[in-house]
């Protein structure tokens, strides 16, 4: 029979280590359990880095920022009062309609009732959580902070969020200056500048070259 290695908390709260011998990560997370023990991760002994064991997810949009913000901290909430991993993912959707973001957590659900590491199911979904996300938890389930560690998560992608919103504002006012400014020169050498070629027609004066690269400029804008 497989061996397990884990690291789990008692009620308490405490993390604790240590290996097992089950026929199944199902049957070892029922054994775990029985024991008065809340499971956070699980592995088969000597196995490969959970990241690079993560089967693909099924394909899905991109889900906003706000969501991932919102379901990193009230996961941490529940895993600092001594909540199961498992538990605390499905009491995250409870009452969440159907969307992108549900449909994610709910395969993270699956993934971690069937043994897999939670950074592992997370790297299964890339267009949701992020590799630095990924890592930031992969490191804290090895030291038992994995409610510090999403609460750090959460508090770091606010304020990127914040950072990107104050971006687009402060680019809002130039786009639409250069925007006004574009339609106008548009304007002028379509409408404007022709009825004065009219006029420059008649003269048998050598135009100035700037005159004749405007006069050109306005037949080619007219032209395409």
């Amino acid at each position: 029979m497989p061996r397990f290695s884990y690291l789990a908390r008692d009620g308490s709260g405490t993390a604790m280590t240590g290996e097992l011998t089950a026929g199944s990560p199902v049957d070892a997370a029922r054994l775990l359990r029985s024991e008065g023990k809340f499971l956070v991760r699980l592995q088969e002994a000597a196995a490969a880095s959970p990241l690079e064991q993560a089967p693909p997810a099924r394909r899905g949009q991109r889900v906003k920022a706000d969501e991932v913000i919102y379901f990193a901290g009230q996961l941490a909430g529940m895993i600092d009062t001594g909540v199961p991993i498992a538990e605390a993912l499905e009491a995250s959707i409870d009452g969440t309609p159907p969307s992108a973001f549900r449909s994610t957590v709910e395969d993270l659900i699956e993934r971690v009732q069937g043994g897999m590491d939670f950074s592992a199911a997370l790297a299964a979904h890339p267009r949701a959580f992020s590799p630095l996300f990924v890592h930031m938890i992969r490191a804290s389930e090895s030291t038992g902070l994995l409610g510090q560690m999403l609460r750090r998560v959460a508090d770091y992608l606010t304020n990127q969020r914040d950072i990107r919103k104050k971006v687009k504002g402060a680019l809002i006012y130039p786009c639409c200056l250069l925007t006004f400014a574009l339609g106008a020169t548009v304007f002028l050498l379509a409408f404007v500048i022709p009825k004065f070629a009219g006029i420059y027609a008649g003269k048998s004066a050598t135009l100035p070259l700037p005159t004749r690269i405007l006069l050109g400029t306005s037949d080619w804008i007219i032209g395409h």
